[in-house]
């Protein structure tokens, strides 16, 4: 799986390998996701995971961080030190080397085939649009984490599918939108209004982008709390973190209508007890969960 940061040149000249248990490789991912001009690869080590299943936390997963110049690829080298050490958990071993230079958008492309969930079709625009009967969602390879190959993008997208089976909600939030592909998906399928809110403001930007190239009409908003879009909603989906997820528990209740689905994820199942304990407390009850991966994905409604 890749995760991507832009390269504002196109080009890397460095990569940066280390390999690390599946688990720690996830965290790892969403940390590096804050930098730019980065692309991040990984996947099961050929040669380790003796006697483990491959959905194993534990199993050993190959990592390959391409990065423009040799400075950006010792910072992203840092920042895995950082992570690993306030995770306390053993610093990989980690080797910087020159590579021939290479286009960035084409190793992205290269990885990048079009992702299929339920009636939802996700692709960069080198891939064919999608075939009859599907929502068609043009997502690009950029600044903003949301490409549809993450374990959590994907459970969502699942979520909503299911969602949509049994009704058709009238309004959305997508808190921590990224790329807007949720709050896109959602309006593609029928809802009739969508709102993003997003802190970061490079994938601000980007989400903006992405509601012109896919002609969908949605409001997003820069900032961090659920009411700045203003009324209620009834569906709503929150892709982020264990943390701020807990810390949104009481916002996200308050611009909930009664009855309304909520979809959380980016969590590890490791943190899916504490997470649901916080919602709990704000009157949320479990309609379905799933693991994907290392993921947690919890489906609440609001009684």
């Amino acid at each position: 799986m890749l995760v991507y940061a832009g390269s504002q040149s196109g080009r890397v000249t460095y990569s940066l390998t280390f390999t690390l248990p599946q688990v720690y490789a996830d965290i790892v991912a969403q940390g590096l996701s804050v930098l730019d001009d980065l692309v991040f690869d990984r996947a099961a080590a050929p040669d380790g995971g003796v006697g483990l299943r491959r959905e194993d936390p534990r199993f050993p997963t190959r990592c390959v961080l391409f990065a423009e110049d040799e400075s950006k690829a010792r910072k992203a080298k840092a920042m895995v030190e950082v992570i690993a050490e306030l995770g306390d958990w053993p610093v990989p071993t980690m080797d910087v080397q020159a590579v021939a230079e290479a286009d960035w958008v084409a190793l992205t492309q290269h990885h990048l085939p079009p992702v299929i969930v339920g009636p939802f079709y996700l692709r960069g625009s080198h891939s064919p649009p999608a075939p009859a009967g599907f929502h068609d969602l043009l997502i690009e390879a950029g600044l903003a984490f949301g490409t549809g190959h993450h374990e959590t993008t994907r459970g969502c997208l699942t979520f909503l599918a299911q969602v949509l089976e049994r009704w058709l909600p009238h309004r959305a939030l997508d808190m921590g939108c990224g790329s807007a592909v949720l709050a896109m998906a959602a309006v593609k399928a029928g809802v009739r209004e969508a709102v993003g809110i997003e802190l970061d403001g490079d994938s601000v930007a980007v989400a903006r982008e992405n509601t012109k190239l896919n002609d969908v009409q949605m409001r997003v908003y820069a900032g961090d709390t659920p009411d700045l879009g203003g009324g209620t909603y009834d569906l709503i989906f929150a892709n982020i973190l264990a943390g701020p997820l807990i810390h949104l528990a009481p916002g996200l209740t308050r611009v909930a209508e009664q009855g309304a689905d909520l979809l959380l994820a980016g969590m590890l199942v490791a943190q899916e007890a504490e997470v649901m304990a916080a919602y709990a407390g704000e009157g949320w009850a479990l309609r379905r969960k799933f693991h994907e991966g290392q993921w947690s994905l919890l489906n609440l409604y609001k009684p």
